[in-house]
Parts: C-alpha cells; sequence; structure tokens
C-alpha cells in the first residue's frame, strides 16, 4: 500500500487549485492496524491477497472500505483492521478533502518449522 492517499477535491476547491500558490497538503497513514487472521482461514491453511479501496475522511478517519478483490473468507478481517487506520488530514489551500486509496492486504500462514528426529 501507498503511504500517501489520492485527494478527492470538491468542485469549489478546483478552481484554487489552478491557481499558482494553492497548497496542497496529503495525507500521511498515522497508525495501521494489523488483521487478525480468520480462524476459519487459518484452519483451511487459506492464503492469499486482498485488495480494497478506502475512503479516508477530512479528518483522516476511513469513512468506508470496498472490496476489489480476494478470498471471500479473508476480506472482512482486512476490512475491519483497515477500518481503524488513522491518517493525517489531506487538504488544499488550507481547507481539509477526502482522500481515498486503494490497499493490497496480503495474508500468509507461517511456515512450520520441521523438527529433527
Amino acid at each position: 500500500f501507498s503511504l500517501y492517499p489520492s485527494i478527492r477535491v470538491p468542485a469549489e476547491l478546483k478552481s484554487q487549485m489552478s491557481r499558482q500558490g494553492a497548497t496542497l497538503q496529503i495525507g500521511q497513514l498515522l497508525s495501521r492496524v494489523d488483521p487478525v487472521y480468520p480462524e476459519d482461514a487459518e484452519t483451511q491453511r487459506m492464503e492469499g491477497t486482498v485488495k480494497l479501496h478506502a475512503i479516508i475522511g477530512r479528518d483522516g478517519t476511513i469513512q468506508s472500505v470496498e472490496q476489489r478483490s480476494g478470498p471471500a473468507l479473508l476480506v472482512p478481517a482486512a476490512a475491519d483492521a483497515i477500518r481503524q487506520w488513522r491518517y493525517t488530514p489531506s487538504s488544499v489551500g488550507g481547507q481539509p478533502v477526502e482522500a481515498e486509496e486503494d490497499i493490497t492486504i496480503t495474508f500468509q500462514l507461517l511456515k512450520q518449522a520441521a523438527h529433527p528426529n
């Protein structure tokens, strides 16, 4: 995933962006929560990659998460973790704006070490 989301500029701020001197502040990831491996997926030895699209609110909190792809057993755990992520707010000309980001979470089981006899 990228540390820098893309911004969603409201129509009323687009003209401000075209003027020279308008400041653009892209929010950065402040805190990340890793997903908890779902018990059912772990029991089935399921691994995989989940791709989600998140909308980041003007205050830096996650407003919504949409599934793009990934195993059904792993998607809820990834989405629950991402909903807890926090960003610094993005802004245009000092006005806070929403941002969006595509996020990829990879679930990989720890390999069991072979025990010598």
